[in-house]
């Protein structure tokens, strides 16, 4: 076959044209999750919230901070789909992917956002809800396509009567590593029903992870129950996706192993393993007014959430470069500030505020990080945020036995015991359940005349020996 110069012209304007479409729309994706909770008054109704990160550099996932401001909607055009795990019924379309962007960096070239939908389901399923495409940036240990995923079982519980709710995480896009040194991410996990959160790898047999499932498994070690995955310091140089899974147990389970577990939620996002720019120890430290990790703070209804989150490098010839954040929706930070602290060195800062929407009543999770002009990165932390009034348990005094308590010294130690009933079942920091919604207190007394206890413990203020660390249901 023959072609003029002219038809020969045209085809390589079309290839390179081909060539160019594929570039933009490739190697994109940066990672995600995707939660779920009952509808409160329509059964079968579940409230959806997912969040995606995607390469930002891509135009229709450009963010910057006037969109964030205005909670605009980018990406979209794909779909969050699901299937019926008995095949009972075809594959339908329950959402389009688009999100309004709450967090970007320029430097690391990602947005992230969260969006929710609501999907009323014909029966309890279980079902299947997955968001599955191409591709992740080009990964040291392979695999492109990816597959976000979790189960939605509509059947009640046996142990409250209740449609389950999934676990909740969040994480950043991307986290990084100096090859050589050792670190551990600490992954936030949390559960409104109280059940006990197992973290694992994802398998690709159960729909979970697409092309990059067990990916990481040789650069890492993942404690299961602790949900940390230590990274290696031999970890190969390069980009990998990490794919992990979420699931919920009852609060009880001892072996996970021949347990079943209420739901599955999948969890992505990327480790950038880099080769050294300095001593291990020579990175951010977040400091001063920075919530402590792992704390918990409670936003009451039409309430404000006020934070600051600050950081400095140990090495005086280094700069912050960027504070990351994962954030819920409708909170606003301020660019990245700075000042001189009391030694002379720079504290780099954001101002934090969070008006939650009435739609957000419940438990969310914000992350923070420091991040210098090397990409070295601080320890990430991560906070719960309890939004809506019904969150902190209370006492119900009238329950309190006995009605007086009878002070008494055992072994010089000053001491009371009684019983009371809160109005939420909560779980101590061991992970124990409290049946029944009970919590045998034992305190000390420090006679400091400081506090009562609504009258009846006088001139004494209340030291518990364990710590509420999760409240779990109201009654």
């Amino acid at each position: 076959m023959v072609l003029s110069v002219s038809a020969m012209a045209s085809m390589i304007c079309c290839f390179v044209f081909v060539i160019f479409i594929s570039q933009t729309t490739a190697s994109h994706f940066r990672g995600g999750i995707i939660t779920w909770r009952p509808d409160e008054y329509i059964g079968n109704k579940i409230n959806f919230n997912f969040r995606l990160g995607f390469r930002r550099s891509v135009n229709r996932y450009f963010c910057d901070s006037a969109m964030v401001a205005r909670q605009s909607i980018v990406g979209g055009g794909e779909v969050w789909s699901a299937s019926h795990d008995r095949g009972y019924y075809g594959s339908r379309t329950v959402a389009d992917t688009g999100y309004h962007c709450t967090d970007f960096s320029v430097s690391e070239d990602w947005t992230q956002g969260e969006n929710t939908f609501n999907y009323t389901f014909p029966d309890d399923g279980p079902w299947l809800v997955s968001y599955s495409s191409c591709c992740w940036i080009s990964l040291a240990n392979g695999g492109g396509s990816w597959f976000l995923s979790t189960t939605v079982n509509l059947t009640r519980r046996q142990d409250n009567g209740k449609i389950n709710s999934s676990p909740i995480s969040a994480l950043s896009s991307i986290v990084r590593h100096q090859q050589g040194c050792s670190k551990t991410i600490l992954i936030p996990a949390e559960d409104s029903d109280g059940d006990k959160v197992r973290c694992r790898w994802s398998v690709g047999s159960q729909r979970e992870c697409g092309g990059v499932c067990q990916r990481f498994s040789s650069s890492g070690t993942l404690d299961e129950e602790k949900c940390t995955l230590r990274i290696h310091s031999n970890a190969a140089l390069g980009w990998h996706a990490v794919a992990i899974t979420l699931e919920d147990f009852p609060a009880y389970t001892t072996n996970f192993h021949t347990a079943t577990p209420f739901s599955h939620v999948s969890l992505q996002f990327l480790v950038h393993v880099s080769s050294s720019s300095g001593p291990c120890n020579r990175a951010p430290l977040l400091i001063g007014q920075s919530p402590n990790d792992g704390s918990c703070e409670e936003v009451p209804d039409g309430g404000i959430f006020y934070s600051i989150i600050e950081a400095k490098h140990v090495d005086s010839s280094r700069r912050i470069a960027e504070i990351i954040t994962v954030t819920p929706l409708y909170m606003k930070l301020t660019n990245l500030l700075n000042y001189t602290d009391n030694v002379g060195d720079n504290v780099y800062y954001k101002n934090v505020s969070w008006s939650p929407k009435s739609s957000q009543k419940g438990r969310h999770i914000f992350c923070f990080k420091a991040i210098d002009h090397y990409g070295v990165e601080s320890d990430q932390g991560c906070i719960t945020v309890l939004v809506g009034t019904s969150n902190t348990p209370r006492p119900i005094l009238s329950t309190r036995t006995p009605l007086i308590p009878t002070l008494y010294w055992p072994w010089g130690s000053k001491s009371v015991d009684f019983n009371i009933t809160f109005d939420q079942q909560v779980i101590c920091a061991t992970g124990e359940e409290i049946a029944l919604s009970k919590v045998r207190l034992k305190t000390q007394l420090a006679l400091r005349n400081e506090a009562k206890l609504r009258g009846y413990l006088r001139e004494a203020s209340i030291v518990q020996d364990f710590v509420i660390c999760l409240v779990e249901r109201p009654m």
